[in-house]
């Protein structure tokens, strides 16, 4: 943590797990680039502290920001915090910058130094100005070095797609489970014969918070093999290695995908990122680069 000219930078704010701070961090790091000045970050409700970006070897420049000012971030338009920071009175010149809408925005890159960032900001788009691209600012070599070789030549090893079932807190959180559903069994065995059509694969790598669940509904299909769990940033690093994914709706496993980026990739990725009932207030296709496949 430290002191810095915040009028003169750009602040993202924190918030979320693994995959989601990757979307916010390269989001607010591609606006300071574009804007030449520097970039940090504040997580939570207080005192920026260490977030899971460290996970992945990204360093972020963390500033202390007041509690009021990173709670009032994340509301809509407040007239009397912005009267605030525009007076002489106000010690921590950000201006707050709440996401206006779930698909990219085009106004991203009009704003200006001394904001604070506060969204999801799930969209490539907001990555077009990065000087550096995602999988070089991370540090995912280091990850798998921590990794049993075995486990990691055996991914490198034919041709391997990664199949990502997410349930944990879909399941035990009512309100998570309203925004996001599930993704069904079907999904997964649509994909599978789709890439076996495309790729005829060697290997289907599953990876998934529910272990127990996800032998269930994908046990039966051949050339499976069920990951033993390990630690979230290396499930990511491996997960990249694949050379063909199967995505759920999951910022984390989008993450996978994206990092293990080369020629010839197949993504296939869910058409219902969310539950119906959020789908009607939100537009998802900027999230999905035009070269995967919805289904």
């Amino acid at each position: 943590m430290q002191t810095a000219d915040l009028k003169n930078a750009v602040v993202t704010r924190l918030q979320g797990g693994l995959g989601n701070l990757l979307f916010q961090y390269m989001a607010g790091q591609s606006l300071a680039d574009h804007l030449n000045v520097p970039h940090h970050c504040v997580a939570g409700e207080g005192i920026g502290h260490g977030s899971a970006l460290e996970l992945v070897g990204i360093e972020p420049s963390y500033v202390s920001v007041p509690a009021f000012m990173i709670k009032r971030a994340g509301k809509k338009r407040d007239r009397s915090l912005t009267d605030f920071l525009r007076t002489g009175l106000g010690r921590w010149p950000l201006m707050p910058v709440r996401e206006p809408q779930f698909h990219y925005w085009p106004g991203f890159f009009d704003l200006k130094s001394g904001c604070l960032l506060s969204g999801y900001w799930q969209s490539p788009k907001y990555f077009s100005e990065l000087k550096t691209p995602p999988a070089s600012i991370m540090a995912m070599n280091a990850v798998l070095n921590r990794i049993e070789p075995s486990v990691v030549s055996g991914i490198r090893e034919g041709t391997t797609v990664c199949i990502h079932i997410r349930r944990g807190d879909y399941l035990k959180e009512p309100s998570a489970l309203e925004v996001h559903g599930l993704i069904e069994p079907d999904y997964y065995e649509r994909g599978h014969r789709m890439m076996e059509e495309l790729h005829a694969p060697d290997r289907y790598l599953v990876f998934s918070d529910s272990p127990d669940l996800a032998r269930e509904a994908l046990g039966h299909l051949p050339k499976v093999v069920f990951m033993e769990p390990r630690p979230q940033e290396q499930d990511l690093a491996l997960m990249s290695l694949c050379h063909h994914h199967i995505i759920a709706n999951s910022s984390f496993s989008w993450w996978g995908a994206w990092l293990g980026r080369r020629e010839g990739q197949t993504v296939i990725a869910p058409r219902y990122w969310f539950s119906p009932q959020t789908l009607r207030k939100k537009y998802v296709l900027d999230l999905i680069p035009d070269d995967w496949v919805l289904l």
